[in-house]
Parts: structure tokens; sequence; C-alpha cells
């Protein structure tokens, strides 16, 4: 995102679109480098009064930006619980280093003129369908399965390349299906992943996110993988910790885990694809499939 926010109110009604979702009782984080936005980061506030978790985190963030200044914004229905949280934000920070220490009320209207996303929903979307609409989604890959077996391997990551391709809005539930099987392929995670670049990381991402949200528990770990790296390279870093504890609870023996660690816990910049993608596709096709449907 390109340095042109000016006020506290801009990046109030930014928050939503940086983070994918409305957050609530958190502390959120933007660092400015430049007249450039480098990362955002979003702390629960119960997990910012445990010893040593803002501590950590402020140290990382500044640590890979260290002449970067940082929005702190602290979002609550208590007003006292977000400016306590804020001065112990001061308390770790030089002046310098602040740009903006401000507290939001918890609703929609102070944050954005737009509806709210819970965290909760974002993450019952990771969880993928249920009941009838998990039958469905089954099927569906099934179809797919038995459409692709009759391709040769050989130019399964041209059908991905092809499908990740099309416009957005026009994925119907068997595209999304076979794209939700051509990721458990190492080929295709390989060319998924060599598809996703700076310009259109928002773009893939969103895709991604449909494609898990759209398929069975146990064909989901790969595309999760893709989902997080897409949405790292789009400056969505909760959402990136979002899919990792998504991976980790069904696939946690996944090479996409530690990657994702990796990401979140050097608070590598999307900036740094280009360098460390090499390193990342070699660990990435080496994701064992999912098991086959139950």
């Amino acid at each position: 995102m390109s340095g042109t926010i000016r006020t506290a109110e801009e990046m109030a009604a930014a928050i939503p679109r940086l983070l994918g979702y409305q957050p609530s009782e958190s502390l959120v984080v933007a660092l400015e480098a430049g007249k450039r936005l480098v990362v955002t980061a979003c702390l629960p506030l119960a997990d910012a009064r445990r010893p040593g978790v803002l501590a950590g985190l402020l140290a990382r963030l500044w640590d890979r930006f260290p002449g970067a200044k940082g929005w702190f914004f602290a979002i609550s229905s208590d007003g006292r619980v977000a400016k306590a949280a804020l001065r112990r934000v001061a308390v770790h920070m030089e002046p310098g280093q602040i740009r903006v220490l401000d507290w939001l009320k918890d609703s929609p209207e102070s944050i954005a003129g737009l509806p709210p996303v819970r965290r909760e929903d974002l993450v019952a979307r990771l969880a993928g369908p249920e009941g009838q609409a998990l039958s469905r989604a089954r099927q569906a890959c099934a179809v797919a399965e038995a459409r692709l077996g009759k391709l040769s391997r050989s130019v399964w990551p041209d059908v991905l390349r092809r499908l990740v391709g099309r416009p957005p809005g026009s994925h119907t539930a068997g595209t999304l299906a076979q794209l939700a099987v051509l990721a458990a392929d190492s080929e295709c995670r390989r060319a998924a992943l060599l598809a996703v670049d700076s310009q259109n990381a928002p773009r893939q991402r969103e895709l991604w996110a449909q494609v898990v949200g759209a398929a069975p528990s146990e064909r989901q770990a790969p595309a999760l993988g893709i989902l997080g790296l897409a949405a790292w390279a789009s400056g969505n870093t909760t959402l990136t910790n979002l899919c990792y504890g998504r991976l980790a609870a069904i696939a946690p023996d996944s090479p996409m885990v530690p990657i994702l660690i990796a990401i979140m816990d050097g608070v590598v910049p999307p900036e740094k694809w280009s360098e460390i993608r090499a390193g990342l596709l070699a660990q990435a096709a080496a994701e064992p499939a999912n098991p086959p449907a139950a």
C-alpha cells in the first residue's frame, strides 16, 4: 500500500482493508517507512497484557524496520483497557518511533463505513463448509479429481495457471474444487506460488481464500499454505497468522507450517519475496498431498 495516508482518521478507515477483517478488542500496529506502509499487525488486547508478548512483537518489528514510524490504535469497548494498552506501547517506544498513538471506540462506524467482518467470521470461513454444503464440496472435489485424472499430470500446472488467471468473480464451485485438487500436486503448488507477485497478490489472496472456504477440511492443507503466502505477499499478515493456525491444526507435519512460522516470527516484509522465493518453492514442493477424501 502506497503512502497516501496522512491522518489518523484515514488510517482508521484503512484498518479493515489492511487486516482483511474488522478488529475488536485489539491493538493494531502499522509501520510506515519512507512514506510507505510496510507491515500491519494485530494483537488481541488480552495477549498484549501477557508478560513479554507486546515487547517481543515491537522488538521484532523495529529490528526488521529500524527507521520506521508506527501507527498504534487500541480498539476496545472499554476506554480504560485501550488506554492502558497504549501506555504499555509508549513504555517500549522512543518518541521518534511513534507517529500516532490513539484509541478508537469499538464500533464499525468509528473505524470504517463498511460492514464489519469479525475475526471469528474469518476463522469460520477458513474452517470450510459444514453439513450439506460439506457433502456438496466433497462431491465437487470428486468430480474435479475424476476430470483431471483424464489428463496427463504434466499439463496440470497449465490448467492451474489458466484457472488462477481468470477474472475475479468468474469461478464456480467446480473450478474452486479443481484448484483444491490441483494444489495437492507439488508442481501445481510451485506454479501457484510463482503466479503470486506484488501486483496481483491481493487478487490471489482472495481467490485462494475462496478455494479454502469451499474445500472440505481433508482437502484444505495445500491451499491454506498458498493462501498464507499470498496473504503475506499482499501485506495481510493477520490472515497469514490465521492460515498458520488452521494449517497447524489439520496438517501439523506440512512443510508449509515452518515456512509460515519463519515469515511471521522474522517479520519478513513482502518485498523479500524475490529473494526468498527459491527456498520457499523448494519446501512447498515437498509438502505431502492431503489424504484421500472421506
